[in-house]
């Protein structure tokens, strides 16, 4: 076969070099300058072989040759500084990162002081402004029944708007009766002037009952020293946060016709419900009351005599 190549196509499979750079000199001299270019390439590194680069490169320029050091610096300093972004999840679950993810995503919803506890363990939702959890993801009735017959269950109530009274006993008590059914007493029982009990009540608009009922309203009076003599007096009120605008409009208003100070404590009090059984004894192990020893009497204690002995 190869007695059949004819010189003619020898010929045409021949490249002469030399004329054919020289038809290309011009897009060569335009590719190498491209190279050199800085916006082609942005960084100094960029233009080293692949055998040369090293993973630092892009900041810090001492692992570059010495001959293009000097023009990474200046290309260090001119270039603006980039936001630190946190992409890996070690470093996102630091304290400060922590605390900092949470600060924005509350902005928009509040969170109680429990809402980590409850969005890992229920269904969370956007109600009244907080975010406030829904149902529980796993299967968990019959054990909160069994909780609440017999144990304790706590619920969060801190999302429930508080607004503080402060006035003379005569004046609150004049506040209130306006402010809900003339026939309730429940206000104005013994034990809850004495705050060692919380009362319920509807809360209406001044002298329009039943007509102005707001909401439901807990009531909850400062405790006091039966024996001093107290020239003002406070009370806290909580109502649903569907109904804290209308409740705080109308306070504002009533408020100053009978002399009483009236402070929104949304965000300041936690509010916690225990119902069962052994609510009282769950508490006394939680809490860490102070008792004034002039207020308690030791137990006495009488020993018992000896045995006469045996003769």
């Amino acid at each position: 076969p190869t007695d059949m190549v004819t010189p003619s196509l020898v010929q045409t499979r021949a490249v002469k070099v030399q004329e054919y750079a020289q038809s290309r000199a011009k897009e060569l001299s335009y590719f190498s300058k491209l190279l050199l270019d800085k916006k082609a390439t942005r960084r100094v590194f960029q233009r080293l072989p692949r055998h040369l680069r090293r993973r630092a490169m892009s900041h810090n320029p001492y692992l570059i040759p010495l001959r293009l050091r000097k023009e990474a610096m200046k290309e260090m300093v001119a270039a603006p500084q980039k936001s630190e972004n946190i992409k890996f999840r070690k470093h996102r679950r630091r304290p400060a990162n922590i605390m900092e993810i949470h600060a924005r995503r509350r902005r928009k919803h509040k969170w109680l002081e429990t809402h980590i506890w409850h969005a890992k363990r229920m269904r969370m939702k956007d109600l009244w402004g907080y975010r406030l959890a829904d149902y529980p993801t796993d299967k968990s009735w019959r054990s909160l029944y069994r909780a609440a017959m017999h144990h304790c269950v706590v619920h969060d109530a801190s999302y429930e708007s508080c607004y503080q009274l402060t006035g003379t006993e005569q004046s609150l008590l004049t506040l209130l009766h306006t402010c809900t059914d003339p026939k309730a007493l429940g206000y104005r029982n013994t034990s809850v002037l004495k705050g060692c009990k919380e009362a319920d009540f509807l809360l209406c608009h001044a002298n329009q009952f039943p007509v102005g009922v707001i909401a439901p309203t807990r009531l909850l009076w400062k405790g006091t020293d039966s024996n001093a003599a107290q020239p003002t007096r406070q009370l806290w009120l909580w109502v649903h946060p569907a109904a804290s605008t209308e409740a705080f409009d109308m306070l504002q208003k009533v408020c100053p016709m009978h002399q009483v100070e009236v402070r929104p404590l949304d965000g300041e009090l936690v509010r916690f419900e225990l119902r069962g059984p052994l609510s009282l004894q769950v508490l006394s192990r939680v809490l860490q009351t102070d008792i004034d020893s002039s207020l308690f009497t030791p137990p006495i204690t009488i020993a018992a005599s000896p045995s006469p002995s045996s003769s």
